[in-house]
């Protein structure tokens, strides 16, 4: 069978960002995909195949065709699903002679097999943005678009990143992290534990709001804002529901501005010019985030 090279282009994942991932695949991957018609036409030897590879809530690899490419967004949706999951064709990655190869199956039969050059991972959260994926990129050698594997998981981990800045001498929002193991030892007396660890860190932070936040997850899922000591169990239980570990912050009243960072080739950093965020309501929600 021959072994043709290939842009791995992937998409959804077993997070709860995997809704996010599809939606900025939508507004991603029609660039991608004309950035390799692009360069096959500048190039015309170059034979790399452009394969885009949706990851299923369960974990499971499939191959779209480029109908499917048009609505990733539809993948969320069952009838759609239900329609179309009989065709995909399912991936495997294989190991190959110091390289990542992939292979296709439908119908239990091999139908093509790649050399994996260069992966464009469009994918949020836990398994996408964490470090997992870019280390398996590491380990064979791949090259993989966006942070690497050390930035990964220190961006993914906010307990992490605080203990990193507080090092460098960097301010940031007052925090107490705790893992589950920890609060376990407070569960006959949950209620009143969480009621006077809230009153304690209101009164020496002196903020009006606490917010609760899964420590390895993204998109705002799982963040409870919290104004009174009673409402910090079930903020806790919501951010447990994603992650082992949690942190506590104060709230701050402040500007909010974002930028974008990027390593070129040479290893200059551009950086972005600074975007406000807007925000209503309560925080910076996931609705509003993605649904504005």
């Amino acid at each position: 069978m021959v072994q043709r090279e290939a842009l791995l282009f992937l998409s959804g994942g077993a997070s709860a960002e995997h809704a996010v991932a599809l939606r900025s695949a939508q507004n991603v991957y029609p660039y991608v995909e004309k950035a390799c018609l692009d360069m096959q036409g500048d190039f015309p030897g170059t034979a790399m195949d452009l394969l885009p590879v949706w990851i299923a809530s369960d974990g499971r690899w499939f191959l779209l065709n480029a109908e499917y490419t048009k609505n990733w967004p539809g993948l969320l949706e069952p009838e759609f699903l239900k329609e179309i999951l009989p065709n995909l064709a399912q991936v495997a990655l294989l190991p190959l002679a110091g390289a990542l190869g992939l292979g296709v199956w439908q119908d239990d039969q091999k139908i093509g097999e790649w050399r994996v050059s260069a992966i464009f991972a469009m994918l949020h959260g836990p398994c996408g943005e964490d470090g997992r994926l870019q280390g398996l990129a590491e380990f064979f050698g791949v090259p993989i678009v966006g942070s690497g594997l050390s930035g990964s998981v220190v961006n993914m981990d906010k307990v992490l990143m605080k203990a990193l800045l507080e090092q460098k001498q960097i301010p940031c929002a007052r925090y107490r992290s705790f893992c589950r193991a920890e609060l376990r030892q407070n569960a006959r007396s949950r209620s009143l534990f969480y009621k006077h660890l809230a009153e304690q860190l209101f009164d020496v932070w002196q903020c009006e709001a606490l917010y609760v936040k899964p420590a390895r997850m993204g998109s705002s899922i799982g963040i409870s804002q919290i104004r009174e000591p009673q409402a910090l169990e079930e903020a806790v239980r919501l951010a447990l529901c994603h992650d082992q570990k949690l942190l506590i912050e104060e709230g701050l009243c402040a500007l909010e501005l974002e930028l974008a960072v990027i390593e070129d080739t040479g290893g200059e950093l551009i950086v972005s010019g600074a975007a406000q965020i807007q925000s209503y309501g309560r925080f910076y929600s996931y609705e509003q985030k993605y649904f504005p």
